[in-house]
């Protein structure tokens, strides 16, 4: 098992290296159910083929030109295990970013809330991710650092397809929305395949925690839409979030704060704990929170989940024991606050 000593140095590493995201530090709108809003666009240089037909010279150049496009930005190259973990846990990149080629480079302002991914997918992927439910913010904070970086850089556009993208299903307008919802009310009450299907109807797509290829765990989902603000979206974030309100309030809470209750005895009693795990704890604490006082709120609980060790371990077993440190650390903490709170 990790010790003490070990987990907190791993802890501060990470936060040193690393300052939080914005939407780790502001409790946002209606935060018990949504979690976080985010826009991303899609965009390809002119003159450079999409990056998994690129040369190793000419990613070299698109990277040159953007960080000079986007020098108003903090760049960041050849990421440590941990920055690569915290930036992963905190959404600002993606799984799939190749954070250890010479040719990749993270752009990050200042308040962590707009990052660009150089040679991902595309050229550029644009993100911007904000707390709670704010698709008009989310919007317009991306939008203002994409018209920046296009006084600097040619994007492709087609005058009939529009921005051209590494994949077809991206391309036309190269944006998409997306809210991370915790339906935890819902999956409680067997009540959540119907409510995914319903958004299904109306083409909205639902992903897992950590995007395309991640499974939902704890009842966390991407609820998605790829084009224009369209109005779908947000009347599927007022459908759900109505939804969830009432499976919450005709939940058994018996059985939930046993199966929280449960959570926690396994954290604190084991040396080790998966990511899928860790998470389904870190669900029903986050429904807990916004029920009663004491134990971590809501916001709080998704900052453990950006800074709890996602995969920039050495190996998995390392991964899991810091994990499980990190975690017990934590809940033993909320415990004793509970009950200083009571006496």
């Amino acid at each position: 098992m990790a010790g003490r000593q070990e987990v907190d140095e791993w802890k501060r590493s990470v936060l040193k290296a690393m300052r939080p995201a914005a939407w780790l530090q502001e409790p946002g709108h209606d935060r018990d159910v949504f979690v976080s809003t985010r826009w991303r666009a899609a965009r390809s240089v002119s003159g450079f083929p999409f990056p998994h037909r690129s040369s190793p010279q000419q990613l070299v150049e698109v990277q040159r030109m953007a960080e000079a496009a986007g020098s108003f930005l903090a760049a960041k190259r050849r990421l440590s295990r941990a920055e690569r973990d915290y930036l992963l846990g905190a959404r600002l990149i993606s799984p799939d970013f190749a954070w250890l080629e010479q040719n990749r480079t993270v752009l990050l302002d200042e308040r962590r809330e707009v990052s660009v991914m150089v040679n991902e997918e595309d050229h550029i992927r644009i993100q911007c991710i904000r707390p709670g439910l704010d698709i008009e913010g989310a919007v317009q904070a991306g939008e203002a650092v994409e018209r920046r970086l296009a006084e600097g850089l040619d994007f492709v556009h087609h005058p009939r397809r529009g921005w051209l993208t590494a994949s077809p299903a991206n391309a036309g307008e190269g944006r998409r929305f997306s809210v991370l919802v915790h339906l935890i009310g819902l999956a409680h009450r067997g009540e959540l395949r119907g409510v995914l299907a319903a958004l299904g109807s109306e083409g909205l797509t639902a992903r897992g925690l950590y995007g395309e290829s991640s499974n939902a765990v704890g009842a966390f989902y991407q609820i998605s839409l790829t084009g224009s603000g369209d109005p779908r979206l947000s009347g599927a974030c007022q459908y759900l979030l109505h939804k969830e309100r009432e499976a919450r309030e005709l939940a058994d809470m018996t059985e939930a704060r046993r199966r929280a209750e449960a959570g926690v005895r396994a954290v604190i009693g084991s040396p080790e704990i998966s990511l899928a795990d860790a998470l389904r704890v870190l669900a029903w604490q986050r429904w807990m929170a916004s029920e009663a006082r004491g134990g971590p709120g809501a916001m709080e609980a998704d900052s453990w989940t950006a800074v709890m060790e996602v995969s920039g371990a050495l190996d998995a077993e390392e991964a899991a024991r810091r994990r499980a440190g990190f975690l017990r650390e934590k809940l033993e903490s909320a415990i004793r606050a509970t009950a200083a709170d009571q006496a």
